[in-house]
Formats: structure tokens, C-alpha cells, sequence
């Protein structure tokens, strides 16, 4: 596989998921979170997981198996 080339192709794509988690979470520069209230914590992690899961193990994550 052509690393150099799929890291070109998802830079922009990875970029926005990025800059869509800083708005979110408010972030500006170098700043922290030092605790998020959950209904920001729940907005994070719609943008993280998938809303079609391909498969079993994705299910059992998004119900929080694993914590």
C-alpha cells in the first residue's frame, strides 16, 4: 500500500473531523479540558462512531460493552 498516497487523500477528510471535535469541545490553541459535561462528551462521540456500524464488535462498543 501506498501510505504517502492515502495519507494525501484523508488529510482533508481526517482535518475536518478535527476541527468539527475543537468546535465542539471550544478548544482554541493550546487549551485543555480538564472534564467535559456529557451532553458535549455525547456530541464527541457522534462524531467519532459510526451511525451504520459494519459489524458486531461495533455494536457491542456503541452500547458502552466496553466500559
Amino acid at each position: 500500500m501506498d501510505w504517502d498516497q492515502a495519507i494525501k487523500r484523508n488529510s482533508e477528510a481526517l482535518a475536518g473531523i478535527v476541527e468539527t471535535l475543537f468546535a465542539i469541545l471550544g478548544l482554541v490553541g493550546e487549551a485543555a479540558v480538564a472534564r467535559l459535561p456529557w451532553p458535549t462528551y455525547r456530541a464527541v462521540l457522534r462524531v467519532l462512531r459510526p451511525q451504520n456500524p459494519p459489524c458486531a464488535v461495533s455494536l457491542s462498543l456503541r452500547r458502552g460493552a466496553w466500559w
